[in-house]
Parts: structure tokens; sequence; C-alpha cells
């Protein structure tokens, strides 16, 4: 998933809170009983009584406050409803952008740079860094046969959280290969979030 579909979502679960706020607005508002004159009322009644049909009053039934008490048990279920997809929303989130982050250090530019070394005999070196993928590298015009990613106007790609992914070769946990990872969600090279390809 790209950052553009994780706001998307993100966008997605706003507006489920605020259509489940409305959809709870609009249950409040058609269950209120409609206020009704007094002479309205009276006239109702007077033409009951005159035809021997009264109904029953309120409080052969449920009243006003049982009403309003239901009505506010609706109110505060949905509200606990609400209140949990938006504290995990956050979460879900995090998660979503791990993934990506994941997806692309062991899968994306895997077949990337697997195609550069065919056709350059080896890795970019650490310095060269994955941007050798996008442009060639100095002196090695000869052989580079890329672009080995597409990119937008050849700017380097970066990571959910908005930084490029680092790269080292040799790895320093992969010492036979190379080592390829975002820093998380910190931003922070060699903390616990880092997303690598080890």
């Amino acid at each position: 998933m790209k950052p553009d579909e994780l706001n998307k979502t993100a966008i997605a679960i706003v507006a489920l809170v605020c259509l489940t706020l409305v959809a709870c607005f609009g249950i409040w508002v058609l269950g209120r009983p409609a206020a009704v004159s007094t002479e309205v009322q009276e006239v109702r009644r007077a033409g009951e009584a005159a035809s021997g049909s009264a109904q029953p009053s309120r409080s052969a039934g449920a009243s006003k406050s049982d009403e309003s008490g239901a009505l506010g048990a609706v109110l505060a279920v949905e509200a606990i409803r609400v209140a949990t997809v938006v504290s995990n929303a956050d979460r879900i989130l995090v998660q979503s952008q791990i993934g990506v982050a994941k997806l692309f250090v062991n899968e994306s530019l895997k077949t990337s740079l697997v195609r550069y070394r065919i056709d350059l005999g080896d890795y970019p070196s650490t310095k060269e860094g994955i941007r050798a993928l996008i442009s060639s590298p100095e002196g090695r015009s000869d052989k580079w046969r890329g672009p080995y990613m597409d990119t937008k106007d050849g700017r380097m790609v970066l990571d959910p959280w908005k930084q490029e992914y680092r790269y080292l070769y040799p790895g320093v946990r992969n010492t036979e290969s190379y080592d390829l990872f975002s820093c998380g969600p910190d931003g922070q090279p060699g903390t616990a979030d880092d997303i690598g390809n080890w």
C-alpha cells in the first residue's frame, strides 16, 4: 500500500466516524415525539371522547423518560463504538505503514538490485546508494542499463514516514549482501523500530 493509499484509508475511517455520528443524531431527532400544541391535543381528546375510541394514555405504555433513557443508551453504545474506532485508527495506520516498508525493503527493491548486479557485476556501493538504480553512477554508464526502478521525475522513493530508505553495501547485518532499511516511525537508524531486509 502506497502512502497516498494510507491517507485515503485514514480519510475513510474519519468519514465512517462522521457518518456514525450523523446517523446517531438522525435517530435521536426521529425518535423524539413531535411537539404538539395544547390546542391540537384538546381537539384530539374531544374527538376521541365523542367517538368513544380513546387511545390508552402514555402511562399505559412507555413514558417519555423511558424513551429518553433508551435513546441515551443507544447514543452511549454508539459513542463507545466511535471511540474504539478512533482510538484504533492510529494503530491501524501505523501497522499499514510498517507493512508498506517491509514490502518495499524485502520485495520491491530486491529485483531492481539483482538486475543492477547482473548488468554491472556487483551491487551499488554504500556511497552510490539506491540512487544508482535511478541514474547511472559516475564512471559506470557503459554497463548501466537502467533505470532499474520506476520513480516520479527521478526522485528517490521515500518510506511511509517521508524519509529516504537507507542502504549499505556490504551490509552490517547481511555481510554477504546489502542492508536496506527504513528508520521506521521514529526516523532514527539503529533503533528497535527499524524495518530492514534482515
